[in-house]
């Protein structure tokens, strides 16, 4: 056993450590408008493609993370509402406003969605980085909306102390932790994620992210789409799959009691709970790269069809029927 799968496991032995892992909140405050803007014009672009007719007036986000400033981008650009569902409270108000400044200055300058040149590994990819003005009109479903009471509101929003209950008179809205009951069923048009789900365990009796799935599709309206980027690496390695290389056992350790960590499940798991929640996959953008050979890796790893074995990642749009 190597030195970096030695330090895996013992951060995995750690997350049992009460006074090591109690107040758990992962990073908070390194996200900035930029970010916010590029992943939800990006996702908006291809959802565009995909679904043409398709209009989010309602946003779920599962797992924003250290900002609902993705949330704050729908809110300025045609949502009527946002909810952001996360497993820990990461909510910073202090933070968030400040990323709403940032958010408001770029729909007004109409700026092109930020790059390689500014995120080299965000995904997904554009073709074209330029505003997307064919995505908006000044008296359609999608609109920016800069106006005072706009921002006002939403600024009002993220003060509320009482922001971890969803209002329905308020245009953002966030709960930590969630669970299916936590957004009425068939009242979303789009659920939308951004390297997230494939921190979600899966396998076993019980798992997580089968329960997201089913829970997503039931928030939906009929019509209503997913949007998810999911990145199948780990970092740390020679390799992006070098995490495929341990057993299932020698991976329950480097997982330990963290409430969320990488799965391990390849594209094709996704899919499939797309396809068995009544969802059709309307768009699969892959990123493909050499790893470790299949002869490498853990004895139900090469079993992987050769399109899992070679996805990096993938974003993925799909329409519930």
């Amino acid at each position: 056993m190597d030195g970096h799968a030695i330090r895996l496991m013992l951060g995995g032995l750690k997350s049992f450590l009460p006074a090591l892992h109690a107040g758990y909140r992962g990073t908070v405050g390194t996200v900035t408008g930029a970010y916010c803007y590029s992943v939800w014009l990006r996702h908006q672009a291809i959802i565009a493609k995909a679904v043409p007719a398709h209009r989010a007036r309602t946003v779920v986000e599962l797992g924003p993370g250290d900002s609902v400033g993705v949330g704050c981008a729908a809110l300025l650009s045609g949502a009527d509402r946002y909810i952001g569902l996360d497993v820990v409270d990461h909510l910073r108000p202090d933070h968030d406003l400040k990323v709403l400044d940032e958010l408001v200055t770029l729909f007004e300058r109409r700026a092109p969605i930020p790059n390689d040149a500014h995120f080299p590994d965000l995904e997904p990819k554009l073709k074209s980085y330029s505003f997307p003005k064919k995505l908006f009109t000044d008296d359609g479903p999608r609109q920016i909306r800069l106006d005072h009471d706009r921002v006002g509101a939403i600024r009002a929003a993220l003060l509320d102390d009482r922001a971890a209950v969803l209002y329905d008179d308020k245009p953002l809205g966030y709960l930590a932790p969630w669970d299916e009951r936590s957004v009425d069923r068939a009242s979303v048009d789009l659920v939308l994620t951004q390297s997230v789900l494939q921190d979600v365990s899966h396998g076993g009796r019980q798992s997580r992210l089968a329960h997201a799935f089913a829970s997503m599709v039931k928030w939906l309206r009929p019509g209503g789409v997913m949007s998810h980027q999911i990145d199948f690496g780990f970092p740390g390695g020679e390799a992006w799959n070098h995490h495929w290389r341990y057993s299932d056992a020698a991976w329950a350790m480097v997982r330990g009691n963290r409430p969320f960590f990488e799965n391990r499940e390849p594209l094709s798991t996704y899919l499939g709970l797309c396809m068995e929640n009544g969802c059709e996959v309307v768009s699969v953008h892959r990123v493909k790269k050499e790893g470790i050979p299949r002869e490498a890796l853990a004895p139900r790893f090469r079993r992987l069809s050769e399109d899992d074995l070679r996805t990096s990642s993938a974003h993925i749009v799909a329409v519930k029927r």
